[in-house]
């Protein structure tokens, strides 16, 4: 008797787990009408499978992902989601996926896609300027919003849309999207980056500096950063973490281009400080490494003449026409700076070579 009962009882479990392990018939018509696109019919059988079997966490995370996804219904895509992930995040549906990687994986597909769509109507503005880049910054805001609802805690969004912010005049969205990004990643390049250089904008060079101090720190060769970094330390008269900054960036770069820019922007600074024998040393320096950069070259004419240096000027403008003889303004430099010296019988030399090149 006993062992008969307990067969019953066994009989009982073994049925129990195959019916539990059975999804609702409503939920197999909503995957049938799933297959065949038929969205209308399958959202009515979802909802009919929330509603008969509230303990199904499939049911909202389809619910959300193919008919409020395809929607574009951001809101209630998520809503679905959290409720699936409320209610049991590790079952698994029918492709052997578990609920919570369904989740994250058509989540991050939908963000992805939006995402890229803002990226490459932003990238077709960004070169507008007035009136014209704003208009076209507020067109364009809606799709970096639309990224945003659908992966609230994507990080990446959240420097575009702070900057897009910016750049419509709305400057407390700007900040609130800075925060946020920073708040999901503290140690990413983009947000650091772009937090340095909104706040730069807006005058606060402090603020500024902390920022732009990270993502040096997290890309030591990005030379546009390094400039940046540096030119704020000599604003807040910080010259010796000016100066640090570009020796730094100096020593971990080895693209001759990019170090003969960096070389020059020392240069500049050296300049600015007094220290005009280490800035032509610098100078100098970005010559060797970019030798065929002859815009730079005439650049440190120009720098030490407005510094009334007027030798080492003239030094400079004598290698740009030994480089190409055949440009009119480096006569006219050679003429300036020769007049100022003194040596009118020089001058008239460069003088006249300049008038046969015309106009």
């Amino acid at each position: 008797m006993v062992n008969n009962q307990k067969l019953i009882l066994a009989t009982l479990l073994s049925s129990a787990v195959i019916f539990l392990g059975c999804p609702p018939a409503e939920l197999t018509s909503a995957r049938v009408y799933l297959n065949e696109k038929n969205y209308e019919k399958a959202e009515e059988f979802l909802l009919k499978t929330m509603e008969a079997a509230p303990e199904n966490a499939e049911a909202p995370a389809l619910m959300g992902n193919e008919i409020y996804g395809n929607r574009q219904d951001w809101e209630m895509m998520n809503e679905m989601f959290e409720k699936a992930l409320a209610i049991n995040p590790q079952e698994k549906m029918a492709d052997g996926l578990t609920v919570e990687q369904y989740i994250n994986n058509n989540r991050y597909f939908n963000w992805t896609t939006a995402f890229n769509n803002a990226i490459i109507e932003y990238n077709k503005i960004i070169h507008l300027t007035g009136d014209e880049r704003k208009t076209a910054m507020m067109d364009v805001l809606p799709l970096f919003l639309a990224s945003k609802n659908i992966h609230p805690a994507e990080s990446q969004t959240y420097p575009v849309l702070s900057t897009v912010f910016f750049e419509i005049g709305d400057t407390v969205q700007a900040i609130s999207s800075l925060e946020m990004g920073y708040e999901l990643g503290p140690d990413e390049l983009g947000i650091n980056h772009t937090s340095g250089q909104i706040y730069l904008r807006l005058g606060e060079k402090e603020k500024a500096v902390i920022f732009l101090s990270k993502a040096a720190e997290l890309d030591p060769g990005n030379a546009q950063i390094t400039r940046q970094l540096a030119t704020v330390y000599y604003d807040l008269g910080k010259t010796e973490e000016s100066i640090k900054t570009f020796e730094d960036a100096i020593s971990n770069e080895e693209d001759n281009s990019i170090k003969a820019d960096l070389y020059y922007n020392l240069g500049i600074l050296n300049m600015q400080l007094g220290q005009f024998d280490t800035a032509e040393d610098n100078f100098l320096w970005a010559n060797d490494l970019n030798p065929d950069d002859t815009e730079a070259l005439l650049r440190m004419a120009q720098t030490f003449e407005r510094a009334e240096k007027w030798r080492k000027a003239e030094k400079f403008y004598r290698n740009l026409i030994a480089e190409d003889p055949d440009v009119k303004d480096y006569y006219l430099g050679m003429v300036r700076v020769l007049m100022k010296q003194q040596k009118p019988d020089e001058a008239k030399r460069y003088l006249k070579k300049s008038k046969s090149l015309g106009d």
